[in-house]
């Protein structure tokens, strides 16, 4: 599952998790990629992560016998988030329990572009970006104000800059009603837009998820 900054990717895998606990096909597996160490690899990280919800010890051949029993499913969050020292390894674990366990379901999440999008043994779907209505109802979630919501929402139709092109995450509608709460006017320019929520989208969104932090690959300063 790929989408963009923001998009609700780790939300949308917490609720396809409930979901299952709550058919009870399956024992669901939320497992954050981010957590493996170097010196880590990912069937001894969900064994222990196994071990402690299951308060029973569980070794590498008992992980073995759920995955082939088809009892276990794994809901494994934010790929792009995971020590690019890993990837290959982890891709070619995912790749091995796709043949071996073809009862076991793999869902993984990440942002477009990365390396597990290439591989044979996985589909990749998009998540869709936020229309006209799903604009609507998000704010109004964000506001819990009717009237607020309804005057925000045409502001954005009304907007000279397209803004109702630009919001199309749930993360850029929450940045845009925040700014807009705090400055109480909308900005009359695209630059001015994204200098306003540059560094929130920058520091906030990724600061959430410590002790974690994203690698960069360019050595500019957030200047």
């Amino acid at each position: 599952i790929e989408g963009t900054v923001g998009h609700g990717k780790s939300m949308l895998m917490r609720h396809l998790t409930l979901n299952e606990i709550l058919k009870k096909n399956s024992l669901p597996i939320f497992f954050e990629l981010r957590s493996i160490q170097k010196t880590e690899n990912l069937t001894d990280c969900l064994c222990t992560y196994l071990s402690d919800i299951l308060e029973v010890e569980l070794s590498s051949k008992n992980f073995d016998a759920l995955a082939e029993s088809g009892k276990i499913t794994l809901f494994l969050d934010g790929f792009d988030e995971l020590n690019k020292e890993l990837i290959p390894s982890v891709i070619s674990k995912l790749e091995q329990w796709s043949i071996k366990f073809p009862n076991m379901k793999i869902i993984c999440s990440s942002r477009p572009y990365n390396a597990l999008q290439n591989s044979p043994y996985f589909l990749s779907l998009t998540l869709h970006p936020y229309d006209k209505n799903d604009q609507a109802g998000f704010i109004q979630k964000l506001t819990h104000d009717i009237e607020i919501s309804k005057q925000l929402v045409q502001k954005i139709e009304e907007s000279a800059i397209g803004l109702q092109d630009i919001l199309k995450t749930p993360l850029m509608l929450t940045l845009f009603v925040m700014t807009y709460q705090t400055k109480l006017q909308i900005a009359l320019s695209i630059s001015e837009f994204y200098r306003d929520i540059f560094d929130v989208l920058m520091n906030r969104h990724d600061y959430l998820k410590l002790p974690y932090e994203r690698t960069r690959y360019v050595d500019a300063t957030q200047s």
